[in-house]
């Protein structure tokens, strides 16, 4: 069930979401809009929610490479 769960979070989390998400809140709202505090606001706050899936992923992964290579 972990490994199962790192590929889930791997996937959702280091490529749904900053390929498809992240993309569309930073592209398409600026077709339509003048950029506002608020745009940067919320697009600050998606690319720190970014850094800490990447270090979660790191953590993860170290713990599969545990489970996986240990005795």
């Amino acid at each position: 069930m972990f490994v199962v769960f790192t590929v889930l979070f791997m996937l959702t989390r280091l490529v749904i979401f900053p390929f498809w998400l992240i993309h569309c809140t930073w592209v398409y709202p600026l077709e339509q809009f003048a950029p506002f505090f608020g745009y940067y606001f919320f697009n600050l706050m998606l690319l720190i929610l970014q850094m800490l899936h990447l270090y979660w992923a790191v953590l993860i992964s170290r713990m599969v490479y545990k489970f996986i290579f240990s005795k």
